[in-house]
C-alpha cells in the first residue's frame, strides 16, 4: 500500500458509488466483482473498515465494462 493513497470510509464509498446504505450492505459488498477488486482495510485507530479509492474506481470501471 502506498502511504499517499486515499482511504475512504464506507459512507464516502457509498457516495462515490451513488448507492444507499441498505443497497451497499445488502448487495454491493456481497457482489463477486466487489469482493475480488476491493479489499477493505481495518485501521487500528478507529476500528472501522476503509476502502482504497483506487480499488473503488477499478470496481466502477469493471462494472461499466460489463454493462
Amino acid at each position: 500500500m502506498l502511504f499517499d493513497e486515499q482511504l475512504l470510509t464506507a459512507t464516502q464509498t457509498m457516495k462515490m458509488l451513488n448507492v444507499s446504505r441498505a443497497h451497499f450492505y445488502t448487495k454491493v459488498i456481497h457482489d463477486a466483482d466487489f469482493k475480488l477488486t476491493v479489499k477493505p482495510l481495518m485501521l487500528v485507530t478507529n476500528g472501522q473498515k476503509q476502502y482504497r479509492e483506487t480499488e473503488i474506481v477499478a470496481f466502477i470501471d469493471r462494472k461499466q465494462e460489463v454493462a
